[in-house]
């Protein structure tokens, strides 16, 4: 391309001048008057030239055409150049050569030199004035770059390992970076051998051929590529380190250096870990670990002989060689040890023997030590101490010392006594065989108040066990007889589903105008587990009342039945029972949520309605015989034509649902007592309930909540990827900064994740029951964590943490990127469960789940849970999955859809979910994400500012305590604001400095009004 030509005008004469700068002198003459009235003399040249790449050192000479575009012949349109300058000035470019002038259609050049020294982008203009009044003035835009070095090389050269004796060629690859030919050459002696810093490395006779005794080596063209063969024989054990040159031009800036590499070693084989250590095995047991063998060299060796030499060889057993071992691989040899009886309390130390051989080199033995503790007898007494806590004057409390056989043979307890009244229990002889387990129940009564210890002595008849002591400890309370109500006084779960958990609670009530103790909660029955109290014991004040919560997790199809035990300090009736039962099998009515908690109310007040739903899971359509609502403060409303307590019976569709509105209107000061809503299919079958919770009161209520944990955190992100859900995609996206500097600024060690609620498959197949991710699967579908979206996705993105690169926040915006093209029957609840406990979980999902993690599930869906599994059924998942510590380890929170003017269907069974373990419930219409996207990271973190309150508080009832201190709302002169009542939300949010601290309890006390 070609300088744009300006219009025509006028021949003019320019005074010759000097360009001092360019070191040329254009001499220049006048011209006659008839010549300067004649037109035609236009001067052409490139629009830009190209400098190229340059490294210091190196030489260019660049040549820019120019032409007078004037018809040949006419010497009236001859042009003269009056002057050549580069503007502005560049550092190594200058022109050595210009033309004076051109004849009418000739052409010339202007030789350009560049040779630069300074590193950087080259940037300007070759300017021409001539005696043309149509281009009196012609510009070329130059450019180049000169980079560090002209050579590119792999450094360093890396021989690894070579066994002494032998030697490794290693070609060096040289690549011509720059734009113009080079000659490479290398350091010579004066005999013309190469120079190479390093003992050991040489190059190779076959390379030296291609070399000049200057070191001349090779011409290269830009972009072409030399060899040349180096090589590498060890002199003795140890690492080595060298150094080679490489020249691209004589001058010392050409120059790039390449560090070579290399090991010797004595033998080609490895063996690790040596010694070896089985650790403590038991007579007649046995273990298994694996010796790795590896060849670090480059040559393949062949694997002769493995085996177990030594006096213990007989006990040890030792997988066979594979064959050959290549070059840079390793294996795995499986030990195994069974010691015998005669081998207790020994230490076996042998060795494995481990013989290869390099083709035609020599035979090469590795020994590794072993070593083996043959275990002694032992004896485990648990728990060390046993404390009782408090107990009541007058009242039995039993509690046990379980001793367990931890060793390898018989050991006999000879006795097993307490000393110290008022406590008693203990065992005579009896033999405890290997692993068996025998409980010394231990009882105290006490007679009076105070502190209590005597000792529980263990006398153990083995010569290589000492004796034990037990102390004893507890607390004697003079509590005055107290009475109790417990309601129900029979506990149904009604229908529970096979593998799904549903929980109850017995209001226990202390109707005593004294205090009372309660303790020793248990269950009998293995369908029903009891939640444990926060402390060994409770006390109720007068008219107290405390939630004893069982939970129902049946096995097998049928009615089961069980038992509900607790102390109270009434010696007349210390020991009270609650019967319980569920029905299980295959059902298909769920109500959702089955647990509604309306918090505190004053007598005449009226609660806004709460929905439950009754839903057909099933295919085929169910009879409803009858709907009924225990009698109490609780308001049951039911569309027509469902059915009343005694009927008619209504059919509901196979998978259709009917919500049913609930309040809670108390008349008057009562505590108030679990009540159930109870829905009975026609005929035999099921019988499902909810339980409805709340209290009445004039008084003060106070809620109470645990402050948890910062620290490691596992977040699972649910999100829907239907089709309307762009908008609230695109607001996790844009505030992933905000939730991930919350977990950083916190100090978490955090694993993000992100699935989809997709639980359809791909359109040829449903969702895979592997552990891997076939190909195709949309990203987040059947479970599987995303590893990014259809830009970018790296398989390390699948879990998120601290390390991935470029960044945390670009990884988690690419893996929440999940598109609109999921299946518009959204299964949150299925898919996080498949993503944490199901065959993703043991294969493309491994290592998500860390046992002493906060686990954190995130639901951000506009349309309510459409799974199979229910909320019951994915608690009891979690709960299988974390322990029964679940509800203090995990939390859920939900951004759904929370009423009908806003998105399409209420989320209940999130909503429910999170009301279960202690989440937020947020508005997926929230307009501004920034603050949400906080509250959300600290619910995970398990550290929250924000702490919800059951009920509206009266004005200025409200009292805030941290660990028992009273925590004004403002401070100081300047009324600095340290926590805020959000009414709209019924919830206290704390300032951030002062944000409660882990552990602590927090408690908000208030009078209830009405809402």
């Amino acid at each position: 391309m070609f300088a744009s030509v300006l219009p025509h005008g006028v021949l003019c004469v320019a005074m010759a001048r000097t360009h001092a700068t360019l070191g040329i002198v254009l001499a220049l003459v006048g011209c006659q008057d008839a010549v300067l009235n004649r037109l035609g003399a236009t001067l052409i040249a490139p629009e830009e030239v190209d400098l190229g790449r340059l490294a210091p050192g190196l030489v260019r000479e660049v040549v820019v055409p120019l032409q007078n575009q004037a018809p040949a012949g006419e010497a009236s349109s001859a042009l003269r150049i009056t002057d050549v300058r580069i503007e502005p000035a560049q550092e190594g470019l200058s022109v050595t050569e210009a033309p004076s002038a051109l004849v009418a259609g000739g052409s010339g050049e202007i030789r350009l030199r560049f040779a630069p020294l300074e590193l950087g982008s080259r940037e300007t203009r070759l300017i021409l004035d001539c005696d043309s009044e149509q281009t009196p003035t012609v510009s070329v835009r130059l450019s180049g770059e000169v980079d560090r070095d002209a050579l590119v090389v792999s450094s360093p050269l890396d021989f690894g390992a070579v066994r002494l004796g032998d030697a490794r060629v290693l070609a060096l690859e040289v690549t011509n970076h720059v734009s113009v030919d080079v000659d490479l050459r290398v350091p010579v002696d004066g005999r013309g051998v190469p120079l190479i810093n390093g003992e050991g490395f040489s190059v190779a006779p076959t390379g030296t051929g291609d070399l000049d005794a200057d070191g001349r080596w090779s011409r290269l063209g830009p972009g072409e590529t030399a060899s040349l063969p180096l090589r590498f024989a060890p002199v003795a054990d140890g690492s080595f380190e060298g150094q080679f040159a490489v020249e691209a031009c004589e001058s010392a800036l050409c120059r790039r250096s390449v560090a070579l590499l290399g090991e010797g070693v004595q033998t080609a084989l490895r063996c690790e870990p040596s010694p070896l250590d089985f650790g403590s095995v038991r007579p007649g047991g046995s273990r298994s670990v694996v010796l790795t063998c590896e060849n670090p060299t480059h040559r393949s060796l062949n694997l002769v002989r493995s085996e177990v030499v030594g006096d213990a060889a007989p006990r040890f057993s030792m997988g066979p060689p594979e064959g050959t071992l290549e070059a840079g691989r390793s294996i795995a040899l499986p030990i195994e040890v069974r010691p015998l009886s005669q081998d207790r309390g020994r230490a076996l130390r042998p060795s494995a023997l481990v013989e290869a051989q390099a083709p035609n080199g020599p035979f090469e033995q590795v020994f590794v030590p072993l070593q083996v503790q043959v275990a002694r007898a032992e004896l485990q007494v648990l728990p060390a101490r046993l404390a009782f806590g408090r107990v009541p004057v007058g009242l039995d409390v039993v509690r046990q010392v379980v001793l367990v056989n931890a060793g390898d043979r018989p050991v006999t307890i000879a006795e097993a006594r307490v000393s110290g009244v008022p406590f008693s229990g203990g065992v005579v002889r009896r033999v405890l065989s290997p692993g068996a387990a025998l409980a010394v129940p231990v009882t105290v009564r006490p007679s009076a108040e105070g502190d209590l210890n005597a000792s529980l002595y263990i006398d153990v008849d083995d010569p290589e066990i000492s004796d034990v002591t037990v102390p004893l400890e507890a607390t004697a309370l003079l509590l005055p007889p107290c009475r109790v109500n417990a309601t129900p006084g029979q506990l149904s779960f009604g229908f529970v589903g096979l593998g799904e958990t549903r929980r109850r609670a017995v209001a226990v009530t202390n109707v005593a105008p004294y205090d009372c103790l309660l303790r020793e909660l248990r269950v009998e029955g293995d369908d029903f587990s009891v939640v444990p109290l926060e402390g060994a014991d409770a006390f109720l004040g007068p008219g107290q009342r405390i939630l004893l919560e069982v939970d129902a997790s049946p096995t097998a199809s049928g009615e089961h039945r069980g038992q509900l035990s607790f102390l109270v300090s009434d010696p007349t009736q210390p020991m009270r029972r609650v019967d319980l039962s569920v029905l299980s099998g295959v059902g298909a009515l769920r109500l959702d949520p089955d647990r509604v908690d309306f918090g505190a109310l004053p007598p005449g007040c009226e609660s806004a309605p709460r929905s439950i739903w009754i839903r057909n899971l099933g295919t085929a359509p169910v009879g409803l015989a009858s709907l009924r609502i225990d009698p109490g403060p609780f308001v049951l409303s039911a569309p027509s034509g469902l059915p009343g307590p005694t009927g008619p019976v209504t059919t509901l569709g196979g998978g259709q649902s009917v919500a049913l509105s609930v309040r809670y209107a108390p008349t008057e000061v009562e505590v108030a007592n679990p009540r159930l809503l109870t829905v009975q299919r026609d005929g035999p079958g099921e019988l499902v309930t909810a339980e409805l919770l709340g209290a009445s009161t004039q008084g003060t209520v106070t809620d109470r909540h645990r402050q948890g944990p910062a620290g490691a955190v596992d977040v699972l992100f649910v999100l829907d990827n239907s089709l309307s859900m762009e908008r609230e995609q695109g607001h996790v996206i844009a505030n992933a900064g905000r939730f991930l500097e919350v977990l950083e600024t916190a100090g978490a060690d955090y694993q993000l994740a992100v699935v989809s609620t997709d639980m359809e498959g791909s359109a040829n197949a449903a969702c895979p029951q592997t552990g891997t991710r076939p190909a195709g699967l949309a990203e987040g579908a059947c479970g599987f964590f995303s590893e990014g979206d259809a830009t970018d996705a790296q398989a390390s993105w699948r879990i998120v943490d601290a390390a991935d690169l470029p960044s945390p926040r670009a990884a988690f915006a690419r893996v929440a990127n999940l598109g609109l093209g999921g299946s518009a029957r959204e299964s949150g609840l299925l898919a996080a469960a498949t993503a944490l406990a199901g065959p993703p979980a043991r294969g493309h999902n491994l290592g998500f789940v860390r046992p002493d993690a906060h686990l954190a599930l995130i639901f951000i869906s506009d349309e309510e849970d459409q799974s199979s599994l229910d909320v019951d059924g994915f608690a009891a998942r979690l709960v299988a999955l974390r322990g029964t510590a679940a509800l203090e380890r995990t939390t859920v929170s939900a951004v759904v859809t929370t009423g009908a003017a806003c998105g399409l269907d209420t989320g209940l069974r999130y909503q429910a979910l999170a009301d279960r373990f202690g989440g937020l419930v947020a508005s997926i219409c929230t307009p501004d994400w920034s603050d949400l996207v906080v509250d959300l990271a600290e619910r995970a973190l398990g550290l929250r500012s924000r702490f919800p309150l059951r009920s509206d508080p009266a004005p200025g009832s409200l009292e805030v305590r941290v660990d028992g201190q009273l925590v004004p709302e403002v401070v100081g002169p300047t009324q600095r604001r340290l926590w805020t009542l959000l009414a709209e939300d019924r919830a206290v949010v704390f300032e951030p400095e002062a944000i409660p601290p882990d552990g602590v309890e927090v408690t908000l006390s208030y009078r209830p009004t009405c809402p």
